[in-house]
């Protein structure tokens, strides 16, 4: 984690083009006159992809196409016709992705305050998610599956650097690196898993400050758009932002303030920023420790904006409350996503992910399968492993396992949609259905995918809500 130049950041703001068509409330207007209307985005978060803001404020669903090009990012590394990206599934078709494994663990109960003043209890787990094959196209293409998967690999590990204007043409030069190619332009040993480890035993290769802030630019990954995209098929209730870490800290300074406030908030300052976008590589010399990418319980800070939008800290996977004005406020869920990037790796390599149910110490080992797709609750503690391989080729990028991990907030379609298009006249029932939790990270009931399985705390949480519910039902 590195300390990013933090800014202020307000709420985002954006202004679409509605049709009376799409928009209800102008069933009486001209078929042919559009009107322009306003609409705020909930507090710093801002939609990945530019389908899901199309989707906010108006419900479309359909011609919801990110991509055109970079959806069949291997059609021209691969020499192919360009074909349909689909994840969908129907009667008559299987998805090419599949899930290997859906797992809960971090059981526990979460003491929710309400609006009226009553407490309740909410079971809560967090989530671990491995999908693979995400890089396939269709189910027909065997022939090409190992081009097609180095595309994949190739495009997310690729970030798109941006110069300086030309002064002729006043077009800023874009040059697209792989950062798996050269460990003396591109990485550095300089990355802690955990904030205060300075220790030089400690710190494992990042990838250079310039990469990580190309990368954390809007598109600066190469692949970033086509992965979500095929994401959007795999959790269709489920739109993602990058985590707005900007927000996180708190810059402002009282009038006054002793020097030794000054410092103190500078400490703060550092303790509360890290990057939404990192680049690892594993290797032989690699001392990684356990860690959490993102709690908005203990890594905002209070004072910080995004603290200040969402009613202050909140555990994760908080249920949502009900706005002053009648909308539906949900606090974003802290998501990580990590994506394996070496176009090949042997198990016996090592260099897995580690994840870790703390009340019980058990926990899962996930291998560095090349294409492989992780995504989990950033409060949960996980750790990668070093290598193993010491095979001599002459090429020491071949004995790093290299990985992207970014940072993301969630929140649910429905949401969205509903706080956009507000209708006083819902009934109760509607009201009380838009308002049911809804879990972010549950993949398309369609694939097949099965339920999720509890581990270590997990396991005796669901008994506990088994018996409780049995219980109940006998009174």
């Amino acid at each position: 984690m590195r300390r990013k130049t933090t800014q202020k950041e307000t709420h985002t703001r954006a202004r679409f083009m509605i049709s009376p068509k799409q928009n209800n409330n102008n069933k009486n207007k001209n078929k042919n006159e559009e009107e322009e209307e306003e609409v705020f985005l909930p507090p710093f978060f801002d939609p990945i992809l530019a389908s899901d803001r199309k989707r906010f404020f108006d419900g479309d669903d359909d011609d919801c196409n990110d991509f055109n090009d970079d959806a069949s990012i291997s059609s021209s590394l691969c020499g192919k016709k360009k074909k349909k990206n689909t994840t969908t599934t129907s009667d008559n078709k299987t998805t090419p992705v599949s899930c290997a494994m859906n797992a809960e663990i971090n059981g526990r109960f979460l003491l929710l305050s309400e609006d009226d003043g009553d407490d309740d209890m909410q079971p809560d787990v967090a989530r671990v998610l491995v999908l693979d094959n995400l890089w396939k196209e269709d189910e027909n293409n065997g022939e090409d599956d190992d081009c097609v998967k180095k595309a994949f690999t190739k495009a997310l590990a690729s970030v798109r650097i941006v110069g300086k204007e030309e002064e002729t043409t006043k077009k800023k030069n874009v040059v697209v690196v792989d950062v798996r190619t050269s460990e003396e332009a591109y990485w550095e040993r300089e990355t802690v898993d955990r904030k205060g480890d300075d220790d030089d035993a400690n710190k494992t290769l990042g990838a250079k400050p310039f990469i990580v802030d190309a990368a954390s630019r809007n598109g600066g990954v190469e692949g970033e758009r086509m992965l979500f995209e095929r994401l959007r098929k795999v959790f269709p209730q489920t739109v993602f932002a990058r985590a707005p870490v900007e927000s996180f800290v708190f810059e402002e300074e009282e009038e006054g303030e002793e020097e030794d406030g000054k410092e103190e908030t500078t400490r703060s300052k550092k303790r509360y920023a890290y990057d939404s976008i990192v680049y690892n590589a594993s290797d032989e010399n690699s001392n990684f420790r356990y860690h959490v990418d993102g709690d908005p319980m203990t890594l905002l800070h209070p004072k910080s904006p995004f603290a200040k939008a969402y009613g202050g800290n909140y555990a994760n996977r908080s249920s949502s409350s009900r706005g002053k004005n009648g909308t539906t406020i949900a606090k974003p869920r802290f998501v990580s996503l990590l994506a394996y990037l070496n176009d090949e790796w042997n198990p016996e390599w090592g260099g897995e992910t580690k994840f870790l149910d703390e009340d019980s110490q058990v926990g899962v080992l996930v291998g560095a399968k090349p294409g492989r797709v992780v995504l989990f609750d950033s409060d949960v503690k996980h750790s990668a492993c070093a290598t193993t391989r010491d095979d001599d080729d002459g090429d020491e990028n071949n004995r790093k396992r290299f990985s992207l991990v970014m940072k993301l907030i969630a929140l649910p379609r429905k949401m969205l949609l509903s706080n956009a298009n507000k209708d006083n006249n819902k009934t109760k029932n509607e009201e009380e259905e838009e308002e049911e939790e809804v879990d972010l990270l549950r993949v398309n009931p369609t694939m097949g995918f099965g339920a999720a399985t509890p581990i270590g705390s997990a396991e005796r949480l669901r008994g506990v809500v088994e018996a409780f519910s049995r219980k109940s039902i006998r009174v």
